[in-house]
């Protein structure tokens, strides 16, 4: 519990400022499209590694271990 806290904490101080100081620039893009944008980022990316686990899991549970 104590490291989801740790965890939590540095993710949200890492990224509003982030967001705030990007929400200050008033780019094109409004301030909800880049919290949207960088979820469906990590989405995309966990989607892939779950792909690439999948297709790699009996190649590497079949690998004999050498201590």
């Amino acid at each position: 519990m104590i490291y989801d806290l740790l965890v939590g904490g540095m993710l949200s101080a890492a990224l509003v400022p982030v967001f705030s100081d990007y929400a200050g620039r008033r780019s094109g893009m409004s301030w909800p499209a880049l919290p949207a944008r960088f979820l469906s980022l990590i989405a995309i990316a966990m989607a892939v590694i779950a792909i690439f686990l999948e297709l790699f899991a009996v190649p590497v549970a079949r690998h004999p271990r050498r201590l």
